[in-house]
């Protein structure tokens, strides 16, 4: 019937030798690790990066096909974007403070602190919105000698097609993987016997730079603006995707694994604070 959606049923994908995902490598490859083992793990994590920003700029080519257009974002797309964040910071704050995580004081400074960052949205005027990974995080990695082969492009399954169709910014997959860090380090702490926690945590720090400086040296030669190209700009773009992702987080750990929530709610603190 012409008049109905064609759907995809199946799809081949040629076999690539790999060590696993990268969720399983890193937190093993973090636990127990020596500072020269983290140095040589921040060459992996701006690797990533690399790869991370190679994908993106063959995603942002339409191919000819109009479903696959960018859209350079402007005022109303930022200004949804501080609607639709807005309301899910005040949301989970109050979320946090009924269900006994932090005092209404805390949750209303958080919310504060979240809704001033996210009134930055103006920073990605002029960039542009693509297709993207859109579920992109350490499993959706396969580990490859020294180097990655990213997989399974179908976005998050719980999600219906059409928004998996639907273009986002770049920054919504980065700021995905620098979730997943952030969630393997906090593992990599869990596990380990040797290594201190600040050391982790240090590592994590410098880990989110080296990938940032990986993926600015392949996106920031595209003459397109897929993220913004002034610093502070892209600082800014970048807190508001890791705002909406901690945010989807942190209502995830609530809901089914409370013992994990001080790592979503840790990053929020972050951001909020700036540090």
């Amino acid at each position: 019937n012409g008049d109905q959606e064609p759907i995809e049923l199946a799809a081949v994908q040629g076999f690539v030798s790999n060590q696993g995902d990268s969720w399983r490598w890193l937190p093993k490859a973090l636990g127990d690790s020596t500072a020269e083992d983290r140095t040589r793990l921040l060459t992996s994590i701006r690797t990533l990066g690399t790869r991370t920003g190679e994908l993106h700029v063959a995603l942002s080519d339409d191919d000819g096909v109009e479903e696959f257009a960018s859209i350079i974002i402007g005022h109303p797309e930022v200004d949804a974007i501080e609607e639709r964040l807005g309301r899910e910071a005040r949301n989970t704050a109050s979320m946090l403070h009924r269900q006994g995580a932090c005092s209404h004081s805390e949750s209303e400074e958080l919310a504060s602190s979240l809704l001033a960052s996210v009134s930055h949205a103006d920073a990605l005027l002029g960039t542009l919105q693509t297709r993207v990974h859109g579920d992109y995080h350490l499993g959706q990695v396969l580990r490859v000698g020294d180097d990655f082969v990213i997989i399974d492009f179908e976005g998050e399954p719980s999600r219906p097609m059409n928004e998996r169709r639907q273009t986002h910014s770049p920054l919504k997959d980065v700021a995905g993987m620098l979730r997943s860090i952030d969630y393997a380090v906090a593992t990599a702490a869990q596990l380990s016997t040797s290594t201190s926690h600040r050391d982790l945590f240090a590592w994590r720090e410098d880990a989110e730079r080296a990938f940032i400086d990986g993926y600015l040296g392949v996106v920031g030669r595209e003459t397109q603006a897929l993220v913004p190209a002034d610093p502070q700009a892209f600082a800014e773009a970048l807190d508001i995707f890791m705002i909406e992702k901690a945010l989807y987080e942190v209502r995830y750990e609530l809901d089914n694994r409370p013992d994990w929530l001080e790592i979503p709610f840790g990053a929020l603190r972050r951001i909020g604070t700036g540090g």
